[in-house]
This record gives C-alpha cells, sequence and structure tokens, in this order.
C-alpha cells in the first residue's frame, strides 16, 4: 500500500475545487465608461443640419482628437465666442481634462468682445467681432 504524505494528500484535495458549469476560462474585457453623448460639434456655430443653431443647453463628448478640429481656437474666457472650438473651451475651462470627457454645453447672448486668459494649460484668445452665432459657457457634465 502506498504511502502518502500529508502535504500531498492537502495539496491532492486542494486541487478539486469545485468550478460551476457555467464558469469560462476566458479572462473578461475590463470594463470603462461608455462614451454617452454624441461628439461635440467644432463650434457652436457647426451643429449641422441633425442640430440646428439652437438657445437650449446640450450634452456632447469631448475627445482628445476634438480638439484640433477647426484649428482648435478658444476666444474668449466663459463665457466663449460661438466660432470657439468646444473641446478647446471646455479644457480650457476646465470641463474636461487632455483626454476629454463629456460636457454640458450652455449657449449664450452674442457679445461685444471676449478677453483670453492662459487656464489649464490653454491659451484662448481676445475676441472683438462677435459671431452671429452668439457665446457659449461650458461645464463638466455630471450626473452618469
Amino acid at each position: 500500500m502506498a504511502k502518502y504524505s500529508r502535504t500531498s494528500i492537502l495539496v491532492f484535495f486542494t486541487s478539486l475545487a469545485v468550478v460551476p458549469a457555467n464558469a469560462q476560462s476566458e479572462e473578461k474585457e475590463p470594463v470603462t465608461n461608455p462614451v454617452l453623448f454624441p461628439d461635440c460639434p467644432p463650434q457652436l456655430a457647426n451643429r449641422g443640419d441633425t442640430q440646428p443653431f439652437s438657445t437650449e443647453p446640450f450634452n456632447c463628448h469631448c475627445s482628445a482628437e476634438a480638439r484640433r478640429l477647426r484649428g482648435g481656437y478658444a476666444y474668449g474666457s466663459g463665457p466663449y465666442d460661438g466660432i470657439s472650438n468646444i473641446c478647446m473651451a471646455a479644457l480650457h475651462a476646465g470641463a474636461t481634462g487632455k483626454e476629454g470627457g463629456d460636457v454640458r454645453v450652455i449657449p449664450g447672448p452674442v457679445q461685444e468682445s471676449f478677453v483670453g486668459t492662459l487656464a489649464n494649460g490653454v491659451f484662448s484668445s481676445d475676441w472683438d467681432h462677435p459671431s452671429q452665432f452668439g457665446s457659449f459657457d461650458v461645464e463638466r457634465f455630471v450626473g452618469h
């Protein structure tokens, strides 16, 4: 009759762990926060036919790449001129980080001029040619 040490018996019984029938050996993908909103238009003025100009606030997603669209300029310091790149303004305002994120855009009235500043690593420009598309503020979307 074979002799077994306590350790070998313990190892044997430990290896007999019960595995549920529906368990899979594949590793699951990590869960990331899904993008909830459509990409932000480059400018308030360019919301397109599907989103005509409106004074109603709207939510959208800024990607890091979106800051480079339409030159990536921001005019003003909140409010921003309507021709400003929404995602560049969002970074300037601290509504997103360099990686982007979901924002709320709040359209406003036409302003006579806009004063630029340096904020969050972004220089915004002075602007004294108000656009027909008014102004906007942008803030971080909270409420996922």
